[in-house]
């Protein structure tokens, strides 16, 4: 029950409607990175932001290939474990 309760507290800035989910807290325009992108929630987070108006880029970062069909979008690899990977 708790955890329930602190996930829909975290997920306030989120609020939906008919075209779906929609971020209100951001300004316009917004640049996002997301570092986990070829997983499955990290790409579907990846494809929320593209199809946001309010957001102008996203980075998508992982240690897998993965493309992705936004312009918006541009994926890169990143290994945490390999700080060289991260300049």
């Amino acid at each position: 029950m708790f955890a329930r309760g602190r996930r829909r507290r975290r997920l306030e800035i989120m609020s939906s409607n008919e075209d779906g989910i929609t971020m209100d807290s951001f300004t316009t325009p917004v640049n996002a990175a997301v570092i986990g992108a070829s997983g499955g929630i990290g790409g579907a987070f990846v494809d929320a932001l593209a199809a946001n108006p309010k957001v102008a880029r996203v980075a998508a970062f992982s240690r897998a290939k993965r493309g992705f069909a936004d312009p918006k979008v541009t994926a890169g690899p990143i290994d945490l474990e390999d700080e060289a990977s991260i300049e």
